[in-house]
């Protein structure tokens, strides 16, 4: 097909949203209820037609707009290593679970009946701006338009000293053949597993007594490791941990970026960065739905207010991320041993206070004062040495 050119018409705001991911689909929901923002259209460009499915976790003391969509909530959570086995009451946290197939449909249906918005799926190659009008072409047609909000991450070209690790896993959805899941409590990490060449641990959320997701996870150099050493792994933990015979429902993967890369609030050609390409991932968790949903709710309110838009992460908290990165990196088989640290001589609201990156200076020295201290010392030695 020949390029065209697409002018949005009869609108007062026109919007592209490049990735119809998690972000995309938040800021078009936001969008979409604004009472500022009634008559503008929004132009969807998504590559892929498929919807891989996810599960999207993470943790709140509050009611959010989402809680219509979390399908199951746990109020314990458990961390296990070599020798050590714990499980805390988290209230008044919880740690929620949302299906991204619940969370597209909900989506899709807004989108449908919705005049203002329009899906095309194609490839978005390239995003330019001239006096303040973007161009944004794709291998099918050119767009135009004066709003563009940009979810793609490119690490092509990085900058020196930038750490790019993987968080990547492979979980089964099992339904066993008798009860043997405690359904009130999820484990965020189990490390009592064999180790490799970055930090392997099993995640476990158990729906109900005989059905749960079993996720074996590691942060390594490398993005991926094979099928068969996915499922090695897996079927030997349900062996050990349970015993008992079961069925896979369904199977999930994915690799998640953990970075120090310098992601900014816009791209190069000056459009609204969003989701990943902000920075909202947690280079050293991986979590990002609670954060992106901050990010849209404030990036909305934004636009019309005409203020400033602060960055995602401080600069602060981004430096102890650079720290467990560099660990992660060099001597992934100390991480274990941080962790189990982290969660045996801590409490756990502040962690996880430490972890959502709400905590205060206080709270943060007297968990960095729980960790191998000089191997922390190190890290910083070696971030001030290469700068």
């Amino acid at each position: 097909m020949d390029a065209f050119c697409y002018l949005f018409s009869n609108m007062d705001q026109p919007s592209i949203i490049i990735g119809g991911g998690c972000a995309g689909m938040q800021l078009i929901r936001q969008l979409l209820k604004n009472p500022q923002d009634q008559k503008g259209e929004i132009l969807l460009i998504e590559k892929e037609k498929s919807i891989p499915g996810k599960s999207w976790c993470f943790w709140a003391n509050k009611p959010s707009e989402y809680d219509f969509l979390v399908s199951k909530r746990w109020q314990k959570i458990a961390f296990h290593s070599e020798r050590i086995h714990l499980a805390e009451n988290i209230q008044p946290y919880a740690y929620h679970y949302i299906s991204s197939e619940d969370f597209f449909d909900f989506h899709y249906e807004l989108i449908r009946k919705s005049p203002r918005v329009k899906i095309v799926n194609e490839q978005v190659e390239a995003i330019q701006q001239t006096n303040g009008l973007f161009t944004v072409k794709t291998d099918r047609n050119d767009y135009h338009t004066n709003r563009v909000f940009n979810s793609i991450t490119d690490f092509s070209n990085t900058p020196a000293n930038t750490i790019l690790l993987w968080q990547h896993f492979y979980g089964w959805f099992i339904q066993t053949e008798r009860p043997v899941f405690d359904q009130e409590t999820a484990t965020l990490m189990d490390f009592s597993i064999e180790q490799g060449p970055g930090a392997n641990f099993m995640y476990v959320l158990p729906f109900s007594a005989n059905t749960a997701l079993v996720e074996f996870t590691a942060f390594s150099s490398a993005e991926s490791y094979s099928e068969n050493h996915y499922i090695r792994q897996l079927e030997a933990y349900i062996k050990n941990r349970w015993n008992t015979n079961y069925e896979i429902e369904r199977t999930e993967s994915g690799k998640i970026p953990m970075s120090n890369f310098p992601f900014s609030l816009f791209n190069d050609a000056g459009a609204i960065n969003i989701g990943a390409a902000a920075g909202a991932i947690k280079p050293t968790t991986g979590y990002a739905f609670k954060r992106i949903m901050k990010d849209t709710q404030e990036l909305n309110h934004l636009l019309f207010d005409q203020k400033d838009r602060k960055a995602i992460s401080s600069d602060r908290f981004k430096f102890y991320d650079q720290l467990l990165l560099q660990i992660i990196q060099h001597q992934p088989e100390r991480v274990r041993e941080i962790m189990t640290k982290l969660f045996s001589k801590n409490d756990w609201i502040s962690v996880l206070k430490f972890l959502d990156e709400d905590s205060s200076l206080f709270e943060e020295i007297s968990i960095f004062s729980s960790l191998p201290k000089r191997l922390f010392l190190k890290q910083v030695y070696q971030y001030v040495f290469n700068r």
